[in-house]
């Protein structure tokens, strides 16, 4: 229960454990020094504290929004600037069509597995209209993607109509 001057750190007697500000070793627990103290610390791997997929350099638990990506657990991590409306989600994952979560100024729309290119939200996630050359099925009948009246489907997507030649 005594510090020894130039030997010991500390020295609680007793209370020195692994697990609290004194170690057994009558040592300041730090981290990075390979024990976790509880209450302070949630991991800590002594040298090898890095900030990977098991513990940051602050020696805390990575997780998702740390704004560190985490080999093979995350494909992004922006920190609080991860979004469900941007490049990174909230979920550390990349913002993709067909996610179901529209990505600010890239993506018009996104209907997630249902985006189709008959549906309100194409599979490319831009707004279905006319003249795109995809049929919006129920709302238009024909889509050539041109503004020619004269080929079988008019500008405004209707159907032209059929003409008989007689002899």
């Amino acid at each position: 229960g005594l510090v020894q001057t130039g030997v010991e750190q500390c020295d609680e007697g007793a209370a020195n454990a692994d697990t609290a500000a004194c170690t057994k070793a009558c040592k300041n627990a730090a981290c990075g020094d390979g024990l976790v103290r509880t209450g302070v610390e949630q991991c800590d791997q002594g040298a090898a504290n890095a900030d990977d997929a098991a513990c940051t350099k602050a020696c805390k638990d990575a997780t998702c929004g740390d704004g560190l990506v985490q080999a093979g657990v995350e494909q992004c991590d922006l920190g609080a600037q991860n979004a469900d409306t941007g490049a990174c989600l909230s979920s550390c994952l990349d913002a993709t069509c067909g996610d179901g979560l529209v990505w600010a100024g890239t993506e018009q729309c996104d209907d997630g597995a249902a985006n189709a290119d008959t549906a309100a939200c194409t599979s490319m996630c831009k707004d279905a209209v006319c003249g795109d050359g995809l049929v919006w099925g129920g709302v238009e009948p024909c889509d050539d993607a041109n503004a020619d009246d004269g080929d079988g489907c008019k500008a405004d997507c209707t159907p032209f109509g059929l003409v008989l030649w007689t002899r």
